[in-house]
């Protein structure tokens, strides 16, 4: 089985290409970040490592083309995808994605407290004042 389940946060607003047969394809990169303590010393440490996914899913191309954007929190569900092709100069190259094609494959925006904050607006603050009718 090949399936993979990634969160993380959007880094570019998702491109959108509309290919020669009208279907359009969607391509983004996603950061996950890793979160460990280091033994000896204690510190706290990350890792980011970023992820190119594509999906040709219309209708997980108009979610993407419509409601997210860069920073949000997102889970992507699909499949490890590697391609290879030659480049411009001869030299031989190889990339993975992850497919968001098939059954059960999907992009979800997440709910992420972060999202108030990154853009410096807060919640605003609960009205204590207000007479309980009882």
């Amino acid at each position: 089985m090949n399936l993979v389940v990634l969160t993380g946060r959007i880094g570019a607003q998702p491109e959108i290409r509309t290919l020669n047969s009208g279907d359009k394809v969607a391509n983004f990169s996603l950061a996950t970040e890793e979160r460990w303590r280091d033994r000896q010393s204690g510190e706290k440490k990350s890792r980011t490592t970023w992820h190119r996914v594509v999906t040709y899913a219309p209708g997980t191309v108009k979610f993407l083309e419509e409601y997210v954007d860069k920073g949000d929190l997102i889970q992507v569900v699909g499949m490890l995808r590697n391609e290879a092709w030659e480049d411009a100069q001869g030299q031989k190259r190889q990339a993975t994605k992850i497919a968001v094609t098939g059954a059960g494959h999907r992009v979800e925006k997440l709910a992420s407290p972060r999202d108030e904050t990154a853009q410096g607006e807060t919640a605003p603050e609960p009205d204590l004042d207000d007479e309980i009718p009882f």
